[in-house]
């Protein structure tokens, strides 16, 4: 037997425990009580940059031109904090691995003060393709994707608001995010 668990539209969403997952444009998740969102950057182009064209329409050579510390900032792949009062920090991921957790002289994204993250509670890093990846390094806690729609076949652990529920299915299979 398979179930779906689906998502119908909330407002704070539904989120689902992974011990890794590949992270999608705008895809947010739970790391102890903080909500993060990953960004994949945008090329940047300094005002001007569209591409100058002769009479003719044909492109032409252009000088170098600088980008500011915020087009550059906002190029780059990054996690962003999620805050009541809108974005939070945004660290941007500049190496290939990156962590997050408690311990901000080990970890890239720091989490201080928050009794539910470990020190190096998630891993976020960079495959051969290009793809970010999110993975949970055991932590007590663990690390939370923010889900649309999942098969569960035998156990999925689940959070809606500040509720968390285990769902099993008897003489299920794996599971499969969706």
């Amino acid at each position: 037997m398979v179930w779906r668990v689906k998502d119908v539209g909330s407002t704070n969403g539904t989120f689902a425990r992974v011990a890794s997952a590949v992270l999608r444009e705008g895809q947010e998740f739970l790391v102890g009580n903080h909500r993060f969102r990953f960004e994949k950057g945008t090329p940047a182009r300094p005002e001007g940059a569209a591409g100058a064209a002769d009479s003719r329409g044909a492109r032409v050579t252009q000088e170098w031109q600088v980008l500011s510390a915020s087009e550059l900032g906002q190029e780059l792949p990054a996690i962003v904090e999620i805050a009541p009062a809108g974005p939070g920090q945004r660290v941007s991921l500049v190496d290939s691995e990156q962590w997050i957790g408690s311990d901000a002289a080990r970890c890239r994204v720091g989490v201080p003060n928050d009794a539910f993250v470990s020190p190096r509670h998630a891993r976020v890093f960079v495959d051969h393709q290009g793809r970010w990846h999110i993975e949970d390094c055991k932590s007590r806690n663990g690390t939370w994707l923010r889900i649309r729609e999942i098969t569960v076949r035998t156990t999925a652990e689940l959070q809606a608001g500040e509720q968390r529920f285990l769902v099993k299915v008897l003489g299920g299979e794996d599971q499969t995010a969706g």
